[in-house]
């Protein structure tokens, strides 16, 4: 049995097991510190699993703001120290992973800013809610977290992960897949205290 958690933009949690059956909800909440053991021991409850059943857990690594990845990731920690496998990936390679990647990747990083990461080169910027339209103009493919960039149509890619669970995490386990996390911008940007 595998978990499946992502803390990047409100709270996913996943169960696949290896009858090839894959259950995920969502919830939305600015304050997933406060419901994600919650949710995590009743998602195992219905399903009557217990933690030391767990093989793996795949989580999302980012892009994403740091105090939600980092509640996440304080969970994976404790998981990795009990001795359970985890993986992780990057929200912007799932649809690579499914064959789908080429075009933009956006995000809202806050702070009027954009986090965006350009399938044919491969790098990712931040760029200011100006230069957002002239980067995504003409633009088939673009991809977001929720499916929201400042109105423009994008394709979302947690329904990705929702529709194709099954394959995403047989590759993410199987590439034994290990990514940092990746915050919209460098701890001395997102931390900056201004003088007085």
């Amino acid at each position: 049995m595998w978990l499946y958690l992502d803390t990047t933009s409100n709270l996913t949690l996943g169960l696949f097991d290896r009858s090839e059956k894959w259950w995920v909800e969502e919830f939305k909440t600015q304050k997933t510190s406060l419901i994600l053991q919650e949710k995590i021991w009743s998602l195992l409850d219905k399903h009557t699993i217990k933690l030391s059943q767990i093989e793996s857990i795949v989580y999302m690594a980012g892009p994403g703001s740091y105090t939600g990845m980092r509640i996440g990731k304080g969970f994976i920690d404790i998981c990795e120290w009990q001795g359970i496998d985890t993986y992780s990936l990057y929200h912007f390679h799932v649809p690579q992973m499914l064959g789908q990647g080429h075009g933009l990747f956006v995000e809202n990083a806050f702070k009027n800013e954009w986090f965006i990461y350009d399938y044919s080169t491969q790098k990712s910027e931040l760029i200011s809610r100006e230069q957002l339209e002239q980067k995504v103009l003409g633009i088939e493919n673009l991809f977001s977290i929720e499916g929201k960039i400042n109105g423009a149509p994008s394709l979302a890619t947690k329904k990705l992960v929702h529709e194709n669970g099954v394959e995403l995490m047989k590759k993410v386990v199987g590439e034994k897949r290990s990514e940092d996390l990746l915050y919209y911008r460098p701890m001395n940007q997102e931390f900056r205290v201004q003088n007085g």
